[in-house]
Parts: C-alpha cells; sequence; structure tokens
C-alpha cells in the first residue's frame, strides 16, 4: 500500500492575528475531501492527512514551529504528497511540496495522476 501525504492550507488568521477557527475548519475539510476522493478510487493507497491529527490545535497546543517540524516529519515517511486545492497559497504547503521533491517523492495535484502512478 502507497501511503500519501496530503498537502494544503490550514492556518487562516483573522485580521487582529487570532486563529480563523470556520476558515480554518474548512481548509481542514478540502484536505479530508481530497483523501475521500482517493480512497474511494483506490484501496491501494492510504492518506495521511496531517490537516485532521491537528485539528483542535489550532489554539495550542504546539506552537506553529512544533507543527512545521512535526507535518515535515510525517511527510518525510510518506512514498508520496497529493496538493490540496489552495496549496499553492500555503507557505507550509509549498515547504511540504519541496521537501518531498528534495527527498525524491512525485508530488501530485491531480489524483487521476496519483492513480495512474499507484497502478503502474
Amino acid at each position: 500500500m502507497i501511503l500519501a501525504y496530503i498537502a494544503g492550507p490550514f492556518t487562516a488568521l483573522l485580521p487582529d492575528g487570532a486563529p480563523d477557527l470556520p476558515r480554518i475548519e474548512i481548509n481542514i475539510r478540502a484536505a479530508e475531501d481530497v483523501a475521500r476522493i482517493i480512497i474511494t478510487r483506490s484501496e491501494r493507497i492510504a492518506c495521511l492527512v496531517p490537516h485532521s491529527i491537528g485539528r483542535y490545535f489550532a489554539e495550542g497546543p504546539g506552537s506553529p514551529d512544533y507543527w512545521y517540524a512535526a507535518t515535515m516529519e510525517m511527510a518525510n515517511r510518506c512514498d508520496c504528497a497529493m496538493m490540496a486545492p489552495g496549496w499553492e497559497r500555503s507557505s507550509g504547503s509549498k515547504r511540504e511540496k519541496a521537501r518531498m521533491e528534495q527527498i525524491g517523492r512525485p508530488v501530485f495535484t491531480d489524483v487521476d495522476e496519483l492513480i495512474r502512478w499507484v497502478e503502474r
């Protein structure tokens, strides 16, 4: 089984710098939707959705630096990355994509492309 890391935006802030919890939940659900589509289409792919792991930690525990390091370690252990919509606006997602490319893991922006890679 292939382990796919789902990368996409998580953080959202209000104008005062506080976490925008409704927007964060939208980001989490978008990443989960990508995983749901993948799993529906192929039972040969397990999805790691770090958004779901940190769903209730938007206000702590763990600093942003902790979460960046933790999610990077999760990505390091995956076979590939699937970029969720909006990843281009996310500094964390850009770092995850760069890391996966640095360690020679494929990065996908299209589910069909990921499925073809797994089925080859």
